[in-house]
């Protein structure tokens, strides 16, 4: 599987493995403080609204654990949540 991380280790691109060094921290900072804040932001939401964090929890917990990132369930309060909280709109 090819990652951001692997597609800059193999990039010809770069002056030197300084700057490519650079950019994978920068990829690697940045994805960890937006993940971060949209997943505070996710749980803050379900945790106001019971009913929902009910659904969500029903239907995580009737699926095996390697099928749980498919529930349509959870998809959803993550797209909403990310609606109702965008990362690039006010930053973290």
């Amino acid at each position: 599987e090819e990652t951001i991380i692997s597609r800059i280790a193999g990039c010809d691109a770069y002056a030197d493995d300084r700057e490519r060094c650079a950019d994978m921290i920068l990829f690697l900072l940045a994805g960890h403080d937006t993940t971060a804040y949209s997943l505070t932001w996710a749980l803050c939401d379900l945790a106001a609204s019971p009913k929902e964090q009910a659904a969500v929890r029903s239907a995580l917990l009737a699926v095996p654990v390697d099928q749980r990132p498919l529930v349509p369930e959870l998809a959803a309060a993550l797209k909403e949540s990310m609606r109702l909280n965008p990362v690039a709109a006010t930053g973290s």
